[in-house]
């Protein structure tokens, strides 16, 4: 992860799929404000669903960071991740 002109980024290579995840900031769940389609998870609130389609060349997908000023920690947490492993 890196932080440029105020907002964290990380840049990810995946395989075509659909893929689950949720922000935490500051140590809180958080829903990721520019997600096209939210999925109910086992928790009782929602990941957000990105679906990368087969790559003409190069598969890439930037998480950023919700639009609040903040300087917490964000994770995309993976659809098998246990919530009490992810923040420990």
């Amino acid at each position: 992860m890196r932080l440029a002109d105020g907002e964290w980024t990380k840049e990810l290579t995946l395989s075509p799929g659909r893929y689950e995840y949720r922000f935490v900031v500051d140590g809180e769940w958080a829903d990721d404000p520019a997600a096209i389609e939210l999925i109910p998870n086992p928790f009782g609130t929602a990941n957000a669903v990105l679906i990368v389609a087969e790559p003409e060349s190069d598969a890439r997908a930037t998480v950023r960071k919700p639009t609040r000023a903040s300087r917490g920690h964000i994770s995309a947490e993976h659809p098998s991740a246990q919530r009490e492993s992810c923040c420990a």
